[in-house]
């Protein structure tokens, strides 16, 4: 909702009001097959809020690394040890913002 004020110098603009009403966040979880990671969709039922799509890089990364036989060692989403690091970096190259919304895009 808006409503027009006047500043003291006279200029007039909108100010928008607080709105409070129950949003829902809905999640779809998957494991992309061509990102080879785990993925969620968030989406609000209220709209105009966007959805929003999240991936595991670092499942994508170990993927990577996996196809090239380079041996690593990790702990949570960290690589702790790793034979190759340029191949690290080589992996997180090739994992493009691009990429990942040309996927999703595609569906």
């Amino acid at each position: 909702m808006y409503r027009e004020l006047t500043s003291k110098s006279g200029k007039k603009y909108e100010k928008i009001y607080d709105c409070r009403k129950p949003v829902k966040q809905y999640y779809i979880y998957f494991h992309d097959q061509l990102l080879g990671a785990p993925c969620y969709l968030k989406i609000s039922s209220y709209l105009p809020f966007q959805c929003e799509f999240y991936l595991n890089g670092h499942n994508t990364i170990q993927i990577h690394l996996d196809k090239h036989g380079i041996h690593y060692r990790h702990k949570d989403n960290a690589f702790v040890d790793v034979d190759d690091p340029e191949a690290i970096r080589k992996a997180v190259e090739s994992l493009s913002g691009r990429a990942v919304l040309n996927r999703v895009e595609s569906g």
